[in-house]
């Protein structure tokens, strides 16, 4: 596996949720391989090279062989619940993702557009991007009960203004 391969597994593992987001041009909640070639390409690999990176990143990441890279994939990779109270690496990483990217992670959420995040806007994004219910349910109870400060069931740009 050459240099660029390895970093950009590295990248995807990392970053799964920008990643996603990155190189899903249709904003369907997955990565097909046309669109990862795609983004290599515009980025300046010739066709061989985007082609043989793009094999291996699905060969490596699509986890569950559908042909798509999707937070379910990143999801089985972890472990789905916490382990001695710590929570799951996926869970870990919308924390964080949460919180760097506050402004995006509430317009990207807020399906109804009335600037919170409500609970079931926050589970169907997740189910939108490949995982069960349980597990949007998990991850999304997770979220509020540490984002959600002043405990109202919405996060909005006032939970992260402490």
């Amino acid at each position: 596996m050459n240099q660029l391969t390895q970093q950009m597994l590295n990248y995807f593992k990392n970053n799964f949720q920008q990643a996603i987001q990155r190189f899903d041009l249709n904003r369907d909640g997955m990565v097909e391989r046309n669109e990862a070639i795609q983004i290599f390409r515009q980025s300046g690999l010739d066709r061989d090279s985007a082609k043989q990176i793009t094999n291996s990143l699905f060969e490596q990441l699509d986890i569950d062989g559908d042909g798509y890279l999707t937070l379910k994939d990143f999801k089985t990779e972890t472990q789905s619940s916490p382990v001695d109270g710590q929570f799951s690496q996926l869970e870990q990483q919308m924390l964080n993702y949460f919180r760097t990217n506050v402004q995006q992670a509430i317009q990207r959420f807020d399906l109804n557009r009335d600037g919170m995040v409500e609970r079931n806007e926050a589970i169907q994004i997740f189910q939108q991007s490949g995982l069960d219910g349980d597990t949007a349910q998990q991850i999304t109870d997770s979220l509020f009960h540490q984002l959600d400060t002043d405990g109202n069931g919405y996060l909005s740009l006032k939970d992260f203004q402490t």
